[in-house]
Formats: structure tokens, sequence, C-alpha cells
């Protein structure tokens, strides 16, 4: 069997050697890599060219910008694998990691899988980074107990680590190429939508290497926030079933309490000079749920 491992990546020169030299240990080495460059001014490709690599078949394709669900579906056009497997440039798959997608998709080939993921505390450098990791294992751990089918109140997707036949991506018509955030989440939506198997599959693990501060992970749910606004414009029949993952608006003491810690000083304190790390961690972690949900309500 054919596998295409795909890995779009954009100003991704000081991650991209991490990916390579993780697939260069894999178990399973009988894949091709192509490495998708949305049109990066940092000169990833100068980069990899000068990295003696000892990947079976590596193609590296430096392309226009084009957002994240284009340059994905761009990949898979020059993938020649039965099975896709899709890695985000920040992630570090562990050995066996393509042998259990492998070993999980002839089991269930008609499916969508997504790979076990969360950031390695130990190698985090801020307390906020140890807080997102500790969210990682959070979000991650009833699904890791979950062996059927995910079902609507449970879904999750992201392309972060996803195996999918390419004949199922092909009927699905790929990623939405109109999005640069939420493309795995509105393929997951419209695979469940057609019957098509999501699992999760924690076995299939890859470490990501999420090295973000207050400020670049607040910034980030915003743009998560409003690419999902988009999704409910661009396709609202299909959406309006999904109206639970909109936010409410706070308010009385909760919204006070909101307006006290969307104050750019939390923000700095923790990025610059964290204070709140003499709290014990249950109080300080509260803090950041604060400060972060704050900003993108």
């Amino acid at each position: 069997m054919q596998v295409s491992v795909i890995i779009p990546t954009y100003n991704g020169k000081n991650k991209i050697l991490n990916i390579i030299q993780a697939l260069e240990k894999q178990s399973f080495q009988d894949f091709e890599t192509i490495i998708m460059i949305d049109g990066s001014p940092d000169n990833t490709e100068k980069v990899i060219d000068n990295y003696s690599h000892s990947l079976k078949k590596l193609q590296v394709i430096n392309q226009v910008n084009q957002g994240r669900g284009k340059v994905r579906n761009d990949g898979v056009k020059y993938s020649t694998g039965e099975l896709l497997i899709f890695f985000d440039d920040d992630m570090r798959p562990l050995p066996n990691c393509i042998e259990k997608h492998i070993h999980f998709y002839k089991q269930h080939s008609n499916s969508v899988i997504v790979g076990g993921l969360g950031e390695d505390i130990n190698i985090m450098n801020s307390d906020i980074q140890k807080y997102k990791a500790v969210l990682s294992q959070q979000w991650t751990i009833d699904l890791q107990k979950w062996k059927e089918p995910l079902v609507k109140n449970n879904l999750f997707v992201t392309a972060a680590n996803l195996a999918i036949s390419k004949n199922t991506f092909n009927s699905l018509e790929g990623f939405d190429s109109r999005l640069n955030d939420c493309e795995d989440w509105d393929l997951g939506v419209r695979a469940f939508k057609e019957n098509i198997s999501i699992y999760y599959y924690h076995e299939a693990f890859a470490w990501h290497d999420d090295f973000i501060t207050c400020k670049s992970y607040i910034k980030r749910q915003k743009e998560y926030k409003k690419f999902h606004q988009k999704l409910l414009k661009l396709k609202p029949e299909l959406y309006k079933e999904y109206s639970e993952r909109t936010s409410t608006q706070p308010t009385g003491i909760k919204k006070l309490v909101f307006q006290l810690f969307k104050n750019n000083f939390w923000v700095w304190s923790i990025d610059h000079f964290n204070w709140l790390k003499i709290l014990p961690k249950p109080i300080r972690y509260k803090i950041y749920d604060l400060v972060i949900t704050s900003h993108f309500l």
C-alpha cells in the first residue's frame, strides 16, 4: 500500500527539520513525503535543501501563498498514495505513528482517523506553555477512552495529525479552499454528515511543539472564532446544527470579571514578568483561563 505524508508549512524554517527528523525515525519507512511551502518568505526551502535527509522520497513544492485549505489540497494533487497522512510542520510523530495509522486504516479504510497529539510538558519553556499542555491532556482524555466512531457531541477533527484514504478525501472534495482556519473541522463535519466514520486514535501519536505566548494563543483563538463565524455564513444550513459551538456573552458579575481580566496588563504580565507563578497552580491556571477567554468572547 502506498502512503503519502503531506506537510503544509508557512514560515516554518525553524520547525521543519524537527518533523523531517521525526519522519526519518519512523518504524515504517515506505512512504513519500510532500512538503508544501505556502509562499514563505523565510527561506524554508533553503533550510530543507541544506539538510541531508534519509527519507525514501521527498518532494518540496514552493508555491504562492494560498492558505491552509488550498495548500493541503494542492499537496494531495502531488501525492501517489492510497492513504494520505497530514501533519502540521510543528508536529513530531512518535517513531510508530505512521505504522499505527496504517494498522488502524486497514481495519477502518473508509474513515477519517484523527491521531493523538499534545504538548510535551517536559520541554515547555514557560508556565503558560505548561498550562496549554495540561489543557491538551484534558481535552483528549475522554477521547482516549472512546473506541467507537465519534458522535456529534464529541466530534474532534484536526489536520495536525490526520489520516484518510485518497478516495474518501476526494469524495468529500477535499478541504474548503476558502478557509485558512477550521478547514479540518469543516472536513470532519462534512464527513460526519455523509456517514463517514471519524475515529480518534491516540496510539498514532505526535508531539505538538507549540511554544505559545499568552498573546499568541489569544490571537489564535480569535482567528479560530473568526473562521467559525465565516463557516456559519458560508454554510448556514450545514452549521446551524452546530450553533452550540458559538459562545454566549456573559452578563452581571461574570461580565465584570471578564472585563477586569481583559486588561492587557494581564497578558503582558504573563508573557514578560509572570508574578502569578507565586500562586498555587490551580489558582493561576484559573486566572489564565479567565485572561484568555475574556479576549475572544
